[in-house]
């Protein structure tokens, strides 16, 4: 219960100040838990606009809990473009 009870954690912002590598956000337009146009949705939506190297990959008919198919061929795309090493 603490998940639902206990303090929320960092925001977003303050944890992807601490990240310098290419960002690959994906999301379930069917995620009624942090849907797309709530107050974080609308600030991941408009990262890509304001973060280099920031890609958002909104999936038609994914939840919360995207597949794991749903989301492998993003993934492989982004580290083939990223390399080997991330610096």
């Amino acid at each position: 219960m603490s998940i639902i009870s206990g303090p929320p954690g960092p925001r977003p912002e303050q944890l992807l100040e601490r990240i310098p590598a290419p960002l690959l956000v994906l999301w379930g337009d069917r995620d009624t838990f942090t849907p797309i146009d709530g107050p974080v949705g609308r600030y991941f939506r408009r990262l890509p606009d304001v973060r280099e190297k920031t890609q958002l990959q909104v999936l038609p008919g994914e939840h919360m809990r995207i597949h794991v198919q749903a989301a492998h061929h993003r993934l492989l795309r982004l580290s083939s473009a990223v390399g080997p090493t991330c610096s």
